[in-house]
């Protein structure tokens, strides 16, 4: 659950992480609701022009605004890389 309030400060960290099942198929979903996808040309975690960033050997994520603007992040996959764990 999330209370608003009056002083509320936007945060530049990804505030929340979802796993999901198929990439894809959350960017469909969400694109009825989030207008943009963030964009990155960081050597990790370019991403494509729907905005997935496909991992290896981290999952594939992608990142997105709510309309107070924190960065909300959805990916597949570990969360950890295989040689962290």
């Amino acid at each position: 659950m999330v209370y608003t309030k009056p002083d509320h400060q936007l945060e530049s960290i990804t505030v929340l992480n979802s796993l999901v099942a198929n990439i894809d198929d959350a960017i469909a979903i969400l694109s009825e609701k989030v207008s943009t996808f963030e964009q990155s040309d960081q050597e990790h975690f370019k991403t494509d022009k729907k905005g997935i960033s496909p991992g290896n050997p981290w999952p594939s994520i992608t990142w997105f605004k709510d309309p107070p603007r924190d960065i909300l992040y959805a990916g597949n996959g570990r969360l950890i890389p295989p040689h962290f764990s």
